[in-house]
């Protein structure tokens, strides 16, 4: 019994006025059991900072602030119209809880330095810019402001809401919503890890060039024409098959079929030449991975380390090395900025960044090749649109948990519609700041080269690994900025970084946590708050080692393009549907209310229940079209890995809101109406299989689909007797238990 052994180590702590009541005790034979009283439940809070619903969230104690009814509205009455889960989030009083050290921000900065970490990375720096040249430059900011308004930001309070309003992790808190929606959950975590696996590779390699800059003269990578060289085979060590197209005759002297040029071992320039001869080449890609690179595993290991030891302690550490990871790439960004602006060239990448094209918004264009060149296909216009809003949600982070653990460490008091609106912001200021910086940098390398700005711009890591590499080799002092732009280019990573594997963390260990009651190894590794970090680090870490080949590049875009793009989105379809849809945006308006002291407006609940969804939809399918039109590859085995990573989970979320109940203990199964009643002898199979085989899948039995009268006593106890009435009288009504009995 909790009164006898303590709460659960590493649960949220509570002393005996956070348990609230006196305490009685009540013989049975020689064993004396206490029995807490039937009086209001006070939550506790550090003695030394009273607490006030004013208070912006500063700690002067130094201790976790902690959530006190009155913050918000605790007084809220529940409606008699509420479901039977709004009813468990009034009645539930561990919300108030005192939380321990790592769990808590101590203050509200904190928190909003975290979040900042969380949404810029390493994709503010080279894909907001490539995106604006792309698509119209300047135009690009017409869509891009519109989708961060109705998509970006609404979501990101949502997510901010649905933390902060029920102080769990993603899993627990839409599991609180509504039990089904927990696989919906596990669909972000299963994202998020994905993201974790290659992102971490990455950050290796911006440590690679930051270690490459420690040199007094020119760094190898800066040197002229070698940055290209350098990224493909030092970094990456590439290797490429070139064939001639024909076999009727080759060059002199002949040469057979099927040669293969060997970057790594022979000049960069040879490839090229093949290609002036004549010679189709391709990257080997997964036809020829090779074995792992332990130069980029020593690096990934470390890479790991720092990451390990920021999220080693929780809150408790984070809120110390945030003050350092996110200030200092702002400084410089800025230092960047005025040294790019300040060169010859400047004005021409400016002018490519920021002239507008408006009609490519509104008329379909040619597609171009690398090479400048018509391939012969349009490009419809409501790409442009779609590509501002998938950008928006890559930008900021959402649907991968982020925003929901983060915020679940937050007092109720913290503004929510204030918070998010600053990390937004801070989030487009820098992206577009960080352009006039990029382009600047790029302009003057084309006024070097003498060629123009469209020759030198490289998508995707390109950008930011071969063009602006070999800029900094044309500078003054080209180690020194070389050095301070891959120092915050790490420090960026890092960050973000540190939010991806903070929510893992915290989703395991709430999971644990559930657990140790009656798992003992449980309660030891939630208990000692250095096991479970080690733990994720190696589940995570281990599988990332493939990413360390010479085939990395190649997965990072088939993971990236599968798993990051149709995964997010769908999550946050999902998001958005569960709010609005399942749980109902009136009652979550009401809950969030009841926590926090926050009524989200009429222009949210739009968005949350109309907008969001058709537009994430929307971009969901035309993502669809375009990746069966030109997927990422054309290795089939290698296709079908990225897929499975993003449908195997997708159909372990929809096999869960299947099977379990919601709160009222209703199903959403099949099994158990009788087959008569649906098809008659003369149905086609064909018709009947589909039926059968979700039967199958979702069959939970007469015990599961049940209620049984244990449960209505407690539902009674701890909603009172109407809500325990009214659930039995839909039990009586749902047609699946009534055909079961």
């Amino acid at each position: 019994m909790e009164e006898l052994n303590g709460p659960p180590a590493g649960s949220r702590q509570a002393n005996g006025g956070a348990n609230g009541g006196d305490m009685e005790t009540v013989g049975q034979g020689d064993v004396e059991i206490s029995v807490r009283q039937d009086v209001p439940r006070v939550p506790s809070f550090p003695s030394e900072e009273p607490p006030s619903p004013g208070d912006v969230g500063q700690s002067t104690s130094g201790l976790p602030v902690q959530r006190v009814p009155g913050q918000g509205e605790g007084g809220m009455i529940c409606p008699e119209d509420a479901i039977t889960g709004v009813k468990k989030i009034f009645a539930d009083q561990s919300y108030y809880d005192t939380k321990v050290e790592t769990q808590a921000w101590t203050s509200r900065t904190t928190f909003i330095l975290a979040s900042i970490g969380c949404a810029v990375g390493v994709g503010n720096i080279w894909r907001f810019p490539y995106m604006c040249y792309r698509n119209g430059g300047a135009a690009f900011m017409i869509p891009y402001l519109i989708s961060i308004t109705t998509l970006g930001y609404p979501l990101f309070v949502l997510e901010t809401a649905l933390g902060q309003g029920t102080g769990k992790s993603p899993v627990g808190a839409l599991g609180t919503l509504c039990p089904r929606l927990k696989g919906l959950a596990w669909l972000g975590f299963s994202a998020n890890a994905c993201i974790t696996c290659y992102y971490m590779v990455v950050l290796s390699w911006a440590l690679k060039y930051l270690i490459a800059s420690c040199t007094m003269g020119t760094p190898e990578f800066a040197i002229e024409g070698n940055a290209p060289y350098y990224f493909q085979h030092v970094m990456l060590d590439k290797r490429y098959f070139c064939t001639w197209p024909s076999r009727e005759s080759s060059p002199s002297p002949p040469t057979p079929t099927g040669v293969r040029y060997d970057v790594g071992s022979v000049e960069w320039q040879d490839k090229d030449r093949a290609l002036e001869l004549g010679y189709v080449c391709e990257n080997a890609g997964f036809l020829d991975e090779g074995a792992l690179n332990t130069d980029q595993v020593g690096l990934f290991l470390i890479v790991w380390s720092i990451v390990l030891a920021m999220v080693f302690m929780g809150t408790k550490s984070l809120k110390y090395s945030i003050y350092v990871t996110l200030p200092l790439p702002y400084v410089v960004i800025v230092i960047m900025f005025f040294r790019g602006v300040t060169l010859d060239g400047a004005g021409e990448g400016l002018k490519y960044y920021l002239t507008p094209n408006i009609d490519i918004l509104f008329n379909d264009r040619e597609e171009l090749n690398s090479a400048g060149e018509p391939t012969g296909k349009m490009i419809p216009a409501v790409n442009i649109w779609l590509s501002a809003a998938s950008h928006i949600f890559y930008s900021l982070g959402l649907g991968q948990g982020m925003l929901i653990t983060y915020s679940s460490y937050n007092p109720s008091h913290y503004p929510i519609q204030a918070n998010s609106l600053i990390v937004s912001a801070a989030n487009s200021l820098t992206e577009i700041f960080g352009g006039f910086a990029t382009f600047s940098i790029l302009g003057y390398l084309a006024k070097k080269k003498g060629v123009t700005v469209d020759e030198v711009v490289a998508g995707g890591p390109g950008l930011v690994f071969e063009s602006l590499p070999e800029a900094f080799g044309l500078m003054p002092a080209p180690a020194f900025f070389a050095f301070l732009f891959f120092f915050m280019l790490l420090l960026l990573g890092i960050s973000s970084a540190i939010g991806m594997f903070e929510s893992i963390v915290c989703t395991i260990r709430n999971q644990l946590t559930d657990m140790s009651a009656t798992s003992r190894t449980a309660e030891r590794i939630v208990s000692r708050h250095w096991i479970l970090p080690i733990l994720c680090s190696i589940l995570i870490g281990v599988p990332g080692l493939l990413f360390c080949r010479r085939s990395a590049e190649q997965w990072i875009d088939l993971v990236d393009g599968t798993v990051s793009f149709f995964l997010l989105s769908l999550i946050g379809v999902g998001e958005f549907l569960a709010v609005s849809w399942v749980f109902g945006i009136k009652h979550f308006r009401t809950v969030i209310q009841h926590r926090c002291g926050y009524r989200p407006d009429a222009f949210l609940a739009f968005v949350w229940t109309y907008w969001g969804p058709a537009l994430l939809l929307a971009l969901f399918i035309f993502g669809i079209a375009g990746a069966v039109e030109s997927p990422v590859t054309n290795v089939p085995w290698a296709l079908c890995v990225g897929w499975l990573l993003a449908i195997v989970p997708l159909v372990f979320s929809i096999q869960y809101y299947l099977r379990h109940p919601n709160h009222d203990g209703e199903h959403l199964s099949v099994h158990g109406l009788r087959t008569k009643a649906l098809f008659s002898d003369s149905t086609p199979s064909y018709i009947r299989t589909p039926f059968r085989i979700v039967a199958l899948f979702t069959a939970q039995g007469k015990d599961k689909m049940d209620v049984s009268e244990s449960t209505r006593e407690s539902e009674m106890t701890t909603l009172g007797p109407s809500s325990g009435h009214e659930q039995e009288k839909k039990q009586q009504s749902n047609p699946l238990i009534a055909n079961q009995e």
